[in-house]
């Protein structure tokens, strides 16, 4: 994941002992440096591009397996679920509401993405304006990145300034100011801007159209599902591709039995 400095802080400051596994393993990430800048602590480079041009793995392939998941128990368990980001915050397998579910979900994570980058940014400059976030391109690997070794001393130090050594210090005040921020300074600061108001825009338009339980006049099988015939059921994939469920056949010849030349109420007839 791609932690924000002020949840990098909440998760240093949380005295409950169930976050302490989650601690150590975060520590030694700063540690190392690796991916830690005054911004995010996040995975190295090499890996976002690993996952970029292989999405398929992910899930499946151990070595984009999550640094805080602990697999030590039969069902497994993040180490810091209580202070995750915004994608792990917001996804899922199955969606309550199918294709509008999926829409709303997905829309509060671009939004709750912008509240975590405003806030990021603006907690850095107010704790300290002299750090340095560096800005690199996922494709330009350094030699660094290639060999898997941390930034050089050079370059850590040039984001850094006077905070090298002292990162988890840096977090922790980023989490305090973040903490501290009310409602008025939260609208001058996030939705009060312009990006800010467009993405709460699209999240309420979604909002409303989730809770509209309101079928449409007329509905069709939908022509761009997958279909998997096994046996006596037609498993289905419709609007997303790790939610598949069975039909009975005979429901499924229905369903294609709908006209969109008809409403509801005459194809049932008709049927």
């Amino acid at each position: 994941p791609q932690l924000p400095n002020y949840l990098v802080g909440a998760i240093l400051a949380d005295p409950s002992p169930e976050m302490e596994e989650g601690k150590r393993r975060l520590r030694a990430i700063i540690a190392s440096r690796f991916g830690t800048t005054p911004h995010y602590v996040t995975r190295p480079r090499k890996l976002t591009l690993v996952m970029t041009g292989y999405a398929a793995g992910f899930g499946r392939a151990k070595s984009l397996l999550c640094p805080f998941f602990d697999g030590s128990n039969p069902a497994g368990s993040c180490t810091i679920w209580r202070h995750r980001e915004t994608v792990c915050l917001t996804y899922y397998c199955k969606y309550s509401g199918g294709q509008r579910g999926f829409d709303f979900w997905t829309s509060l994570k671009w939004y709750l993405g912008y509240v975590q980058r405003r806030l990021t940014r603006v907690s850095a400059e107010a704790v300290d304006p002299r750090v340095l976030e560096p800005t690199f391109r996922t494709t330009d690997l350094t030699l660094e990145d290639l060999e898997d070794l941390p930034p050089k001393d050079s370059d850590y130090a040039r984001w850094w300034g006077s905070w090298v050594g002292r990162e988890e210090e840096f977090y922790l005040r980023c989490h305090e100011w973040v903490s501290s921020v009310g409602p008025e300074a939260f609208a001058t600061n996030v939705d009060g801007t312009s990006e800010g108001k467009q993405y709460r825009g699209e999240l309420a338009s979604k909002y409303e159209h989730l809770r509209d339980k309101v079928l449409p006049a007329r509905l069709v099988r939908n022509a761009r599902m997958r279909e998997d015939h096994s046996g006596d059921k037609v498993v289905v994939t419709t609007y997303h591709r790790f939610d598949s469920f069975a039909l009975d056949k005979d429901l499924y010849e229905v369903i294609g039995g709908f006209r969109a030349s008809q409403t509801v109420e005459e194809n049932l007839a008709r049927l």
